[in-house]
């Protein structure tokens, strides 16, 4: 989840507004690490970290390699079950 890019979502009013920061992306990043661990309890944080960064999206924006502005690049959770169902996480 990319802290920059924001999330569009509706408030209590009804009506549709726009967040960013670490204040709205570790709701999201939080909830694919719950079913990650779900998947698979015996991960690690150093493993967790690990596949996190692995399997993110890194858009031209966002570079290759880890920057203030989003982190590693966006979350790919559909990668990241991918990983976990077909390769070696150790």
């Amino acid at each position: 989840c990319d802290a920059e890019a924001g999330v569009a979502g509706l408030d209590p009013s009804g009506l549709y507004t726009t967040q960013s920061g670490t204040s709205i992306a570790t709701p999201f990043v939080t909830g694919v690490v719950a079913l990650l661990l779900q998947h698979n309890p015996r991960l690690g944080p150093e493993q967790v970290h690990q596949l996190l960064r692995i399997t993110s999206v890194r858009t031209g924006a966002i570079g290759k390699v880890w920057n203030v502005g989003a982190g590693w690049g966006l979350i790919d959770p559909v990668a990241l079950v991918a990983m976990l169902r077909g390769g070696d996480v150790s």
